[in-house]
């Protein structure tokens, strides 16, 4: 997957900040696909993000099981959260262009709920998922990806 960044710098007088704006494109293919961003969007609806692969959408769940289905004009999800994930069923694979700021995944937490919860990847490269949750690991009985892989902790 290739991923696109165009980088904007902002400094502000007395505290200093740094935000890059950028784009992740997120390939998505026939059928159900999960799916998660590093960026927050600049406009966080859902049926904003999805609007130009929206003709492709038939329907998106989120992890509390509210959905988002466009053929029936039925938005329960609103708009996307930072860090968590989704499931999305597509007619035909298709590119999702996702634009606003790049998050920094050391200055964002994630809630985390008892019980099953789809998760968000919010940094740009891999890292080892011993150190990503080495924090946290005593709280995980278990985890998946969408191809069904499992690890135990």
């Amino acid at each position: 997957m290739k991923r696109f960044l165009v980088i904007l710098s902002l400094f502000l007088i007395g505290n200093i900040s740094f935000s890059q704006t950028g784009t992740q494109n997120i390939k998505l293919s026939e059928g159900w696909n999960l799916f998660s961003t590093y960026i927050q969007p600049a406009s966080p609806a859902i049926s904003n993000v999805l609007s130009t692969i929206i003709s492709n959408v038939i329907i998106v769940k989120d992890g509390g099981g509210d959905v988002y289905w466009p053929q029936y004009n039925v938005n329960n999800i609103g708009n996307m959260g930072i860090g968590e994930g989704y499931q999305v069923k597509i007619l035909n694979t298709v590119n999702l262009a996702v634009t606003g700021t790049q998050l920094l995944p050391e200055n964002t937490p994630i809630y985390i709920p008892i019980g099953w919860s789809m998760l968000g990847y919010i940094r740009i490269w891999p890292k080892n998922i011993d150190t990503a949750l080495a924090s946290i690991k005593t709280n995980i009985q278990i985890m998946k990806d969408e191809n069904g892989n499992t690890y135990w902790f």
